[in-house]
């Protein structure tokens, strides 16, 4: 077998001097390039904007040599455009007012009905207090006790303290005193109302405030959980079942 060739690899000797000179054309070559890039950028800029003097030339030239006619048929759209919009205004105006007045008689209207409504339901709560102190003034019964005296719409007003109740249907006797509230519709302010009803009774009738006080609530009909609320706070509930009063008093307790 033929052994290898042993001479040396021979590579061709870099300068300094040629390296510089590559580079020098390197750069030479980038900068004719970017000329001719500029250049040819220039060109296309100015052919842009003779281009479009031309075109807005074009363009005043239509605009001069537009016939009367069309001047007087577009003038003819403006001024048209020009009523439309103030009889659209006018009709706006006319309307917003008949609006304003419409408005007004329905608030008046409203108030109206308000104060009917309002008159229906004192007149159901004077009724529902009426039927109420009729019933417990035959039997002067309540939570299984027995009292001596009823009285109906006790107001009192105590200067010191500023203050000011009126309890429906009060019932005494000896060491008991009953306070029944009464409402055409019970809600859970009701409670609230009897409650501080209660509260405030020793401070105002110094002459009971040893007598021991029992709560309770008589409506003709009672908003949801009313009535299981009341017995909760240990107040009895009065209620109708067609001519029947009924008394839920077992879980009624003192105060």
């Amino acid at each position: 077998m033929q052994e290898p060739s042993k001479e040396p690899i021979t590579y061709p000797s870099l300068t300094f001097e040629k390296v510089w000179a590559t580079l020098d054309r390197l750069s030479e070559r980038s900068d004719k390039e970017a000329r001719e890039l500029r250049e040819q950028t220039q060109r296309m800029s100015d052919q842009f904007r003779q281009e479009l003097r031309e075109m807005s030339a074009e363009t005043d030239r239509q605009i001069r040599e537009m016939s009367a006619e069309t001047k007087a048929r577009i003038k003819e759209v403006s001024d048209n455009l020009d009523k439309d919009a103030r009889e659209f205004r006018e009709k706006m105006d006319i309307s917003n007012a008949k609006f304003d007045k419409m408005n007004e008689e329905f608030d008046k209207r409203t108030k109206q009905i308000r104060e009917e409504i309002g008159g229906m339901g004192n007149n159901n709560g004077f009724m529902a207090e009426d039927l109420f102190f009729n019933t417990f003034k035959q039997k002067k019964e309540f939570a299984g006790y027995t009292f001596d005296t009823i009285e109906e719409n006790t107001k009192k007003y105590v200067k010191n303290g500023g203050l000011r109740e009126e309890y429906d249907i009060m019932m005494y006797n000896g060491d008991t005193v009953a306070i029944i509230e009464t409402k055409h519709r019970a809600k859970v302010s009701a409670l609230e109302q009897v409650l501080r009803k209660a509260e405030n009774f020793r401070k105002i009738f110094q002459i009971y405030k040893d007598y021991r006080l029992i709560l309770g609530l008589a409506a003709m009909s009672f908003d949801k959980d009313v009535v299981e609320k009341a017995q909760e706070l240990g107040i009895g509930v009065v209620k109708f079942v067609g001519d029947t009063a009924e008394f839920h008093t077992e879980n009624i307790k003192e105060y």
